[in-house]
């Protein structure tokens, strides 16, 4: 994906007027091309999902059909073949509608000399970008935290006991433990292409030599890789616990590894005047540029089933607000490390 080029002022306003039709495109498509999470193809841009995203409504069904079980049967003269089903489950994506306004007022703008809301729209897709990376690792959280029914807290993740990778006990983070960790898929290991890490995690492999980095010449970037899988650094990669050993207390970071296309992203089309907007206080002499999104963030096997129907991220990361659907746990994409860092 090519790298966004610099916003060309002149093109998106109409002397101080931002115009809507041609900023609201260009700051959602900048706000897609800048995610890493969309980079890295952790998650892939759905048709069907940007579709549901521009229209009415907030839950959407999204059919899935599970592999053909059962064995092959010995052709036997006068013996019927029995006739089996295909397992259909139903999985349920949820909207998300959010909103962002920025200002500056003209004291500002005299006393420092700049063109604050110049500024401030070079980085609306940025902004967003880093929004839709904290959607996603709250999802995670929610399919990933332990059991706090014992604290009066909510039960564990859906996919804890099977795709989780326990190793907060052991007193330091060794890289084989990813290894490990990938091997929760079995077979299917070898399609898990891209990891999210806390720079702890992160910066024990530089310690080890074992961060090989990919020129990306179009963003002219260098991509840091592990056993040729895609690193993403983000510090919100800490589990919910906090492990006690002879007294100490040790953060747990939790590292999160992926197939590509685990997740779906769809971002609606809505009217350009509501997907940004410009407005002055007066009286305050204040500039104000106001952005909303509506987009989907799904992650593929499970079903949406928290409470309301506009949830806030603090019920994204609420186990019970997802349920899995796929039977086949290969068919998950999402595997997950539990570790310190290096001591």
């Amino acid at each position: 994906m090519a790298a966004p080029p610099p916003i060309d002022a002149t093109s998106l306003q109409d002397g101080d007027v931002i115009v809507p039709e041609i900023f609201a495109p260009y700051y959602m498509n900048r706000s897609m091309e800048k995610s890493a999470v969309l980079r890295s193809g952790i998650a892939t841009q759905d048709a069907l999902l940007a579709s549901y995203a521009s229209g009415k409504g907030q839950t959407y069904n999204l059919p899935h059909f599970n592999d053909l079980a059962g064995g092959d049967e010995v052709i036997t003269e006068g013996v019927p073949i029995t006739v089996g089903n295909i397992d259909a489950r139903q999985q349920t994506a949820v909207v998300l509608n959010r909103a962002k306004a920025w200002g500056a007022t003209y004291l500002a703008r005299v006393t420092i000399g700049e063109d604050i809301m110049g500024t401030i729209g070079n980085e609306v897709g940025d902004f967003w970008a880093r929004k839709h990376q904290e959607v996603l690792m709250n999802i995670l959280k929610a399919l990933f935290k332990q059991d706090e029914t014992a604290t009066g807290g909510t039960g564990p993740g859906e996919i804890r006991s099977s795709h989780l990778n326990d190793e907060g006990a052991t007193p330091a983070f060794d890289p084989a433990m990813l290894i490990d960790s990938m091997g929760k898929l079995g077979d299917s290991s070898g399609q898990l292409t891209a990891m999210v890490m806390h720079s702890a995690i992160y910066h024990a492999l530089q310690k080890n030599d074992l961060v090989e980095y990919l020129r990306d010449s179009e963003a002219n970037i260098d991509i840091p890789t592990f056993l040729g899988k895609r690193v993403i650094v983000d510090d919100a990669c800490i589990s919910e616990t906090i492990a006690g050993v002879g007294g100490a207390t040790n953060t747990i970071y939790r590292t999160y590894i992926f197939k590509a296309g685990a997740l779906g992203f769809g971002m609606g089309s809505i009217p350009p005047r509501d997907a940004v907007e410009q407005d002055r206080n007066s009286l305050a002499s204040e500039d104000i540029l106001i952005t909303r999104q509506r987009f989907i963030m799904h992650p593929l096997g499970f079903a949406w089933t928290g409470t309301g129907v506009n949830p806030d991220n603090a019920t994204l990361s609420d186990p019970g607000s997802w349920s899995k659907v796929y039977l086949e746990d290969k068919q998950i994409g999402i595997v997950a490390l539990e570790s310190r860092s290096a001591v």
